[in-house]
């Protein structure tokens, strides 16, 4: 996942949170649980997901 515009944090099953910005990737093993836990709330966030 990139995020291409905004800021969000994704929360995952064990509580740890990770914050990306503008630019920022993250890669998420199958299965991972997550969650958008929060996103920028005056601006759009846009992530692209590539599932492989």
């Amino acid at each position: 996942m990139i995020v291409l515009k905004g800021e969000a944090i994704l929360t995952f099953e064990n509580q740890t949170s990770v914050q990306l910005k503008e630019g920022d990737f993250i890669n998420i093993p199958t299965h991972r649980k997550h969650r958008v836990s929060w996103s920028y709330p005056e601006n759009e966030t846009i992530w692209l997901a590539v599932h492989y």
